[in-house]
């Protein structure tokens, strides 16, 4: 999750994680 957050802002990873469940899982 780390390297998600650094890849892209807070806001759209957050928007991420609630359109892609599995993105969280893995």
């Amino acid at each position: 999750m780390g390297a998600f957050a650094v890849s892209q802002p807070d806001e759209v990873d957050m928007n991420q994680i609630l359109f892609r469940p599995t993105a969280r899982e893995c």
